[in-house]
């Protein structure tokens, strides 16, 4: 039942006894209170992130935007300002302590993975027994199957397992479809042909869309992080920005790479690359695409010249190797985890350097039971898991020579650098 709140505005929300309460800022169904208020997770990590690192933010419109569950990262001036009138309390942010989840870290440093059969999996620790959920690891996960996923979840090539438990990939898969969705929607707030609607119709891209929409598919990337990609919210603050800083020019790339594979990837001889921004650039006619922009201050044709060597790489090299190697949206994910949870990443604790390794062991069997369930020969397995790893070293490699480009082009004050590449 509902109960008014003391100001009249938004209710205090009771849970009932069959339904979960649902997010007094969002909508979306709850677990349990954070900050004195129901709220999802999603939202709870929102505010106290905000909190934390006392954010500021800007509405680009007129400080009224709507905030629910499809459409809650778009403004996050009015979201924030919802969960304070919402009644969520700031002074609940410890922020002179990690206030990232430590009691799940401890948890984590133990866990001793072991996977022999994807339908009855169980992951032991030195004290107990859990199943896939990890629920002291990956806290309030279930164990969805394929068969009870969101039907509207689109894996490409329509290739979904069946009777398999694969927790993990299966939640950071969701996430993934529903960042695409928010991308879309996003871009639609300041482009005026639809980008990501269909493979047809692709507008061509230019250096100022790109930049701006850099911008935004980075904010939905961490959003999408924080909400799917557990443990990751979980980890002390200072790792966090240390293993996204470090993931989201690869994310950057990788996606481009891999929408360009969905849309051109059977063209014999392609040319064409798809940026940020969802429109196309051609290595034939890249002088196009730094032209008429304020951002680009060198000439186009020096500028195109510039970056011709990375993006060659990118559509001859990386594109055909993620066409191969058949990539849909479930390996997608696979591959983004594989890279967000860096061990190696300078600066993190060795406490996050165990996580990340304990993450990668359940993100890569996890996989191969995904392969598995395909019924391949035990050689053609092989050959798709090696096709898939090998995929990271060039995503690697189209992020450093871009980064290396763009620190160049600064020096040189040629063009704006867009942030996930400084």
């Amino acid at each position: 039942m509902l109960q008014n709140s003391g100001d009249g505005n938004l209710p205090d929300i009771q849970q009932p006894d069959n339904e979960k309460p649902k997010c007094v800022v969002c909508g979306e169904f709850t677990n349990g209170q954070h900050f004195g208020k129901f709220s999802c997770r999603a939202c709870a990590a929102f505010f106290r992130r905000t909190v934390a690192s006392k954010m500021k933010y800007i509405c680009k419109f007129d400080q009224n935007c709507e905030i629910s569950k499809d459409v809650r990262n778009l403004c996050r001036f009015c979201r924030y300002q919802k969960c304070m009138d919402a009644g969520m309390i700031s002074d609940a942010v410890q922020i002179h302590r990690d206030s990232y989840g430590k009691r799940n870290v401890q948890n984590i440093r133990t866990v001793d993975v072991e996977l022999e059969d994807p339908t009855q999996t169980t992951i032991s620790t030195n004290n107990a027994t859990f199943d896939p959920s990890l629920n002291n690891y990956f806290s309030n996960s279930t164990r969805p199957t394929f068969e009870s996923m969101n039907p509207s979840i689109n894996f490409s090539n329509n290739q979904q397992p069946n009777n398999i438990i694969l927790p993990h990939l299966t939640k950071m898969a969701e996430g993934y479809h529903k960042f695409r969705s928010l991308r879309k929607a996003s871009y639609s707030l300041f482009m005026d042909i639809p980008r990501f609607v269909d493979t047809k119709n692709i507008p061509e891209s230019t250096y100022s869309n790109n930049k701006k929409s850099c911008q935004v598919e980075s904010s939905l990337a961490y959003d999408m992080l924080i909400e799917y990609f557990e443990p990751f919210s979980d980890l002390p603050m200072n790792d966090k920005e240390k293993l996204f800083e470090n993931f989201q020019a690869l994310f950057s790339c990788a996606e481009k790479g891999y929408n360009t594979s969905r849309a051109y990837g059977s063209i014999e001889d392609n040319d064409r690359l798809i940026m940020t921004d969802g429109g196309y650039i051609k290595l034939s006619d890249m002088t196009k695409f730094y032209s008429h922009c304020d951002e680009v201050r060198g000439d186009p044709e020096e500028v195109a010249r510039f970056f011709e060597a990375s993006i060659t790489y990118a559509v001859k090299i990386a594109i055909p190797a993620l066409t191969k190697a058949e990539v849909d949206d479930y390996i997608m994910v696979a591959i983004y985890g594989l890279c967000l949870f860096e061990e190696g990443v300078t600066g993190i604790s060795k406490e996050t350097q165990k996580i990340a390794l304990n993450v990668k062991d359940v993100l890569l069997k996890e996989l191969y039971y995904y392969f598995r369930n395909k019924n391949y020969s035990d050689e053609e397995m092989n050959l798709r898991m090696s096709k898939t790893l090998l995929l990271v070293p060039k995503f690697q490699q189209i992020t450093r020579l871009i980064k290396e480009n763009f620190h160049v082009a600064e020096i040189f004050l040629l063009c704006e650098t867009p942030k996930a590449y400084k």
